[in-house]
């Protein structure tokens, strides 16, 4: 397909928030080419792509997915060993739990996953608020929004996300968007497409809240034979497709970082497609962040964690995750877990940077304005971080480059130890503060 993308301004005054909608066919041919001077929106034309707009926000969406169906979740829940559960943490999305008794329970609520829905009993225990901990769960942490303060907030600064399907007019993110589209793709919204979204420029919860946003949905499961099978086709097309629209960006718009919040492998389909869309989106001047910078970059990541109710701006709340956690939660990507060994048994060397994942609220795909707190945000929630934290040094040093983020962040960060295996290595804590400032100078 040829992609056509004109810069085209609307003004749209409206009263539903984000799910307002406008005919362009209304608009009049002379009005759109006055318009298209002073535009900094694009769309394209071929792609079947519709203006959607907010009170603040005209984009263009593709389609506009209905929101995430969870009523089989909706149960009366009498006891939390019949609760489902979500990795090694207590699922209770959706759940009433109002003739429970959770008042000694609080070490059993200590790594859990809850909605806005959840719907809580009066007998909970004394320290336990989820209120609270849903209104912590929003801040980025060490110190991210003491820059946001300063107007270090991502604005004038494009990244894109490439992810399963996106709840598109969410309050959390919607005002970001430029471009809602997918590749080989339908169905509901998915709550992992509204997981790094909030994180990587939500307005409450995001690293980089003025960031424009590019999203590409697509999936990298197919079904052969009633099995799951990975697939990577799809996102590697979805990478080509960000690269043909970030080639019809002017300079000052173009798209500098994709987070991809998956991992691949030579056992997986599509393998060596994803590393041949990575190169060329690196070639375009992208930083491609992914669960496989170690591959593609030579850059090595590890996740830190904290407890719900300690201050995320509080570096002492963060401890890494031990090693055999961390690489667990991997293990739905077949084949990842003994190659990612491999890899690092051969080719490690120097530091591995630190990034908190630990206890976050994020955007819900089962409302506008709902939202859900996880214990663990696993390693889906390091690249949309690094993203929004790449889009505020794109704000204040517009030449910054991978490698140079990369080696300042290693530089400024607090070290700290990995272990594994009984040996030690070392690796240096993110410092988002003394990152941007070193990169401002």
């Amino acid at each position: 397909m040829k992609w056509r993308y004109i810069l085209i301004l609307v003004v749209v005054i409206i009263q539903v928030g984000c799910s307002g909608k406008v005919d362009t066919k209304e608009l009049d041919t002379k009005e759109m080419q006055d318009e298209t001077k002073t535009s900094n929106s694009s769309v394209d034309l071929d792609s079947g792509s519709e203006l959607i707009a907010t009170s603040s926000n005209p984009y263009y969406a593709v389609r506009l997915p209905n929101v995430a169906d969870y009523s089989f979740m909706k149960t009366k829940m009498l006891s939390l060993e019949k609760a489902r559960t979500w990795g090694d943490a207590y699922d209770l999305r959706q759940a009433d739990l109002s003739d429970m008794d959770l008042s000694n329970e609080i070490d059993n609520l200590s790594n859990l996953v809850f909605d806005t829905a959840t719907i809580w009993p009066d007998k909970l225990p004394e320290d336990f608020d989820p209120t609270l901990i849903m209104e912590i769960g929003k801040n980025p942490g060490l110190g991210i929004r003491d820059l946001h303060e300063k107007g270090i907030t991502g604005k004038g600064i494009n990244i894109a996300i490439l992810d399963y399907t996106l709840l598109v007019d969410h309050e959390e993110y919607c005002n970001q968007i430029k471009l809602y589209d997918e590749v080989n793709n339908s169905g509901l919204a998915e709550m992992h497409g509204s997981f790094v979204a909030s994180l990587s420029v939500g307005k409450s919860s995001g690293v980089a809240p003025d960031a424009g946003l590019y999203f590409i949905g697509a999936s990298n499961v197919t079904t052969v034979n009633n099995e799951r099978v990975l697939d990577f086709t799809d996102y590697a097309a979805s990478i080509n497709k960000i690269v043909e629209i970030n080639n019809s960006l002017p300079k000052e718009e173009k798209i500098r970082a994709i987070s991809i919040s998956a991992a691949w492998c030579p056992d997986n389909k599509g393998y060596k497609e994803m590393n041949e869309a990575v190169e060329q989106a690196k070639k375009e001047g992208i930083f491609v962040i992914s669960c496989n910078l170690f591959e593609t970059y030579g850059f090595w990541t590890y996740s830190l964690e904290k407890d719900s109710y300690s201050n995320p701006d509080d570096a002492n709340s963060f401890k890494p995750y031990s090693w055999d956690k961390w690489i667990e939660m991997q293990s739905n990507i077949d084949g990842f877990i003994p190659y990612y060994e491999e890899a690092f048994a051969n080719n490690f060397q120097g530091e591995m940077l630190l990034v908190p994942i630990g206890s976050r609220t994020t955007a819900s795909p089962t409302g506008q304005n709902e939202y859900c707190f996880y214990s663990d945000g696993g390693w889906s929630a390091m690249e949309p971080y690094l993203a929004g934290l790449y889009a505020l040094a794109c704000q204040v040093n517009p030449d910054v480059t991978p490698d140079l983020f990369w080696k300042t962040a290693l530089e400024i960060g607090e070290l700290k130890e990995i272990l594994k295996d009984n040996q030690k290595y070392s690796a240096k804590m993110m410092n988002p503060n003394k990152l941007i400032e070193k990169l401002q100078n």
